[in-house]
């Protein structure tokens, strides 16, 4: 449970950066001979299987016109303070606090990130011990006081976005299929809901403030998409020129369409550009792991660390091999 907690929350963070503008329409494909950032505007190819059911029927009785994927991120990044302001950001550092509903527990959690993509998630869970995950530039690493720390050489695609400082700033590696939903209530306000999809055709959902243009939350189906992990980020603060939510709540949503709230994570710290190297460094046994992997290699000529790409980093369980959600 604990490390499932931790990989949700550290794809949640992920999505707290930065949200850049994009040359994208309602509907947009990528173009495999296309720059990083550039989207052709050619009909959304994934199969039928992959589509919410009521899309289009909700879209047909609908007939308000839909804004551009490029208008819907374009006015977050200005209700954020801009770009150039949200650019000028190089580290982000938080600290605060995680209850497991659930398990009826807490935990003080810390978070420290620095561009282009090195990031460290600590927390304490009462008697199970600190857990810790991040990734050093070179590799991807996961630590348990009552286990050994695992060492993962390189990032699938999937996983590095959740690593990334500047995530949007690399939407067209991301996000091969991008489209602007509809309008729908969420969080109790109007929002327009954005479709993502992934290299694997994996689907997402964020969900974007009419009034305001503020990201409201996101939704991830799971579960052959029967179920869906929810999340509804609030109070939004402006912090050292930049807005910043300092919380959300995780929720699993049923077929019914009913919610199960999972976990309330409150930041009560957060800081840009004051993150430090030694914030980032990760704890004394992976260092220690990660060099005698190192000469492992050399000696053997063998790799000895645990590949990233070919593993399954959706829907983690406990005592599993851990990886990154989305």
């Amino acid at each position: 449970m604990y490390r499932t907690l931790l990989t949700t929350l550290i794809a949640a963070i992920a999505l707290l950066f930065l949200t850049p503008a994009l040359t994208m329409t309602a509907s947009a494909q990528v173009d495999s001979n296309a720059a990083p950032g550039q989207f052709t505007q050619t009909p959304d190819q994934i199969s039928d299987s992959e589509e919410a059911p009521d899309e289009d029927a909700q879209n047909e009785a609908s007939k308000e016109p839909l804004p551009t994927a490029l208008e819907v991120f374009n006015r977050h990044i200005e209700a954020r303070g801009g770009r150039e302001a949200l650019l000028s950001k190089t580290s982000l550092k938080m600290i605060g606090s995680m209850q497991d509903i659930v398990q009826n527990s807490f935990a003080p959690i810390e978070v420290y990130a620095k561009a282009p993509n090195i990031k460290l998630l600590r927390a304490k869970f009462g008697t199970v011990g600190v857990r810790a995950q991040g990734y050093t530039g070179e590799y991807r690493w996961t630590y348990a006081d009552v286990s050994s720390p695992t060492i993962y050489e390189g990032l699938s695609p999937e996983v590095a976005s959740n690593f990334d400082f500047y995530r949007d700033l690399n939407y067209a590696r991301y996000y091969p299929g991008i489209e602007v939903v509809r309008k729908e209530i969420f969080a109790g306000v109007d929002c327009w809901r954005v479709k993502l999809i992934t290299p694997a055709k994996r689907i997402a959902f964020e969900f974007f403030n009419v009034e305001t243009g503020i990201k409201m939350g996101t939704e991830t189906p799971e579960d052959r998409r029967t179920t869906a992990i929810i999340e509804e980020w609030r109070n939004w603060e402006d912090v050292d020129g930049v807005l910043v939510s300092r919380g959300y709540t995780t929720y699993r949503k049923s077929p019914d369409d009913s919610r199960e709230a999972l976990q309330i994570v409150n930041f009560r710290t957060i800081e840009w550009n004051t993150v430090t190297d030694e914030d980032l460094s990760p704890p004394e046994a992976v260092l220690q792991g990660y060099q005698e992997q190192m000469n492992s290699r050399q000696e053997q000529g063998g790799i000895d660390i645990t590949p990233e790409a070919g593993r399954d980093t959706d829907n983690i369980e406990d005592g599993a091999e851990d990886g990154q959600q989305r």
